[in-house]
């Protein structure tokens, strides 16, 4: 299958690179300090994501402010008016 890129994709990947921008990602993989610079990523896409895909954000945004569950906390979203 050939590679399609769709202005969704391209709005997902600016949202990313502009997440990712300024964060330190010197330090070894699985290591704490990536979890650390991972940590603070997540939430940046999160306020990157609501400008342009609010839903999304907002799912993602139930795994991180989740009590501790046994099935998948994300099912809030589809009560997002």
């Amino acid at each position: 299958m050939a590679d399609v890129i769709t202005p969704q994709d391209i709005a997902l990947a600016t949202a990313i690179e502009a997440a990712a921008d300024g964060l330190d990602f010197n330090n070894d993989c699985y290591s704490f300090e990536r979890l650390e610079t991972f940590s603070v990523f997540i939430v940046q896409l999160i306020g990157q994501l609501y400008k342009e895909f609010p839903i999304a954000a907002a799912a993602l945004e139930q795994i991180d402010e989740c009590k501790a569950t046994l099935g998948n906390p994300v099912t809030r979203w589809k009560q997002t008016p």
